[in-house]
């Protein structure tokens, strides 16, 4: 298991990360969409960085994770389209971004982003936080600590989805709440701080998780 000094440091860096979207609620008066929209991104970085973990596996000779790779992207990718649209859909009214209609596609949450990026620029370190959020745990505790050694893949095709439903279950519950009651910034900073303890408690389970898994001794089938 990754030291006590290593987790400490990942998880300083989760903590950090989620105070900049509780700076953008607090100093720059950021909306529900753009709370909501930014940690709709969060599950495309967990997606993009479990198929690095997948891909690891390569490592210890089972090149049969390829096809669960695929898979992977295919299924999480639908998930993550689907809960995309539901988020704008819900919360898009709430955007600060009045130019044009919201394409209501799979692509259209990325186009958003990028039209919110130029809104407003702070709005891009807020999602390079995450990125080096889970860039820092996925080198520390993944890799230097070992955890692609121990873990198998059947636990990597279904890692991120316990973590994203029950995050993203209490924060769309918080978040509509919030959004009948008029987005009083109280409300958001609320739903900030719960996401950010729902989400170290899961950072630290997946550690305690993983440092108990144990890989299988053959390849994985294709």
């Amino acid at each position: 298991m990754p030291g006590p000094s290593t987790i400490s440091f990942s998880l300083a860096m989760l903590v950090l990360a989620n105070l900049l979207p509780l700076g953008g609620v607090v100093f720059l008066g950021w909306s529900v969409f753009q709370v909501m929209a930014l940690f709709w991104l969060e599950n495309v970085i967990v997606g993009a960085f479990n198929l690095l973990r997948m891909a690891t596996q390569m490592l210890k000779g089972q090149f049969g994770i390829i096809v669960l790779m695929a898979f992977f992207t295919v299924h999480y990718g639908m998930f993550c389209a689907v809960h995309g649209l539901f988020v704008m859909g819900i919360f898009g009214h709430d955007q600060p971004i009045g130019a044009g209609k919201m394409n209501a596609s799979p692509f259209g949450a990325f186009t958003v982003m990028e039209r919110m990026i130029e809104a407003d620029p702070t709005y891009w370190w807020a999602a390079v936080g995450l990125v080096a959020s889970h860039g820092v745990s996925f080198l520390l505790n993944f890799i230097i600590g070992g955890e692609w050694k121990r873990v198998d893949a059947g636990t990597l095709m279904f890692a991120p989805y316990k973590r994203v439903v029950i995050l993203h279950l209490t924060i769309l519950a918080g978040a509509g709440a919030i959004a009948l009651l008029g987005a009083p910034i109280w409300g958001l900073v609320v739903l900030v701080i719960i996401k950010t303890l729902v989400d170290a408690w899961s950072h630290l389970a997946e550690r305690k998780r993983l440092a108990g898994a144990h890989a299988p001794s053959g390849p994985v089938a294709p």
